[in-house]
């Protein structure tokens, strides 16, 4: 209820005549406790209109029906933030959650991330030892053939120089129109094969080498 209430205000909360409410106004007017003046309209103290006359029952039941209602409309506003609390403060628990799920979710990425490149790294060591191992055994294999190839090539210089020898010395001997007997006949036959054997033994070592070499 207003302090201070307007003439028809007044008549509905005293159930008296306009004329009395009036009456008591100009009676009264002098008192700014008890009327007051706003803008060429009167105002009466809500009290001191009630100690003069009561308010009336019907007033009081329509006075207790708003006070309930304004009690029942603050305890649904209460209830409300009360209910606005709660919801918050369950907010503010499903954030945290979502917070820590994030942070589980990022460790286990950032753990798939460290076994990818760990085993990328895994793969990179053992393609580069692979590597390593392999470029060693070609080299070993060079070295092999390399010494094949010297040994090859002494081999044949030497049956080069063996043939020449005999080149010249049947050279020599039908030069000198010196007649041979059976028995150095057949030494130079055996000598020949044994060169024609040689040359066989060098072809024969020369398409092993290429055919290692490739």
């Amino acid at each position: 209820m207003n302090d201070w209430i307007n003439l028809q205000e007044a008549v509905l909360l005293t159930g008296k005549s306009i004329n009395t409410i009036r009456k008591l106004t100009t009676e009264c007017k002098n008192n700014k406790n008890r009327v007051k003046q706003i803008k060429g309209k009167y105002y009466i103290n809500t009290s001191f209109l009630i100690g003069i006359y009561p308010a009336t029952k019907e007033y009081q039941k329509s006075t207790s029906k708003t006070t309930n209602e304004e009690t029942k409309h603050k305890k649904e506003a209460m209830q409300i933030a009360y209910n606005s609390e709660i919801i918050k403060a369950k907010d503010e628990h499903i954030k945290q959650k979502d917070k820590q799920l994030e942070i589980l979710i990022n460790k286990k990425s950032y753990i798939g991330l460290y076994l990818v490149t760990g085993f990328v790294v895994l793969i990179l060591i053992l393609g580069t030892l692979a590597y390593m191992y392999r470029s060693e055994l070609l080299g070993n294999h060079k070295k092999e053939v390399e010494t094949l190839n010297e040994n090859v090539n002494s081999l044949n210089n030497q049956l080069n120089n063996t043939k020449n020898t005999y080149t010249i010395l049947i050279d020599n001997l039908q030069k000198t129109h010196t007649k041979l007997n059976t028995i150095q006949e057949g030494r130079i036959t055996q000598q020949e094969t044994e060169i024609n054997r040689l040359l066989f033994e060098l072809k024969s070592i020369n398409k092993q080498t290429k055919t290692d070499t490739e």
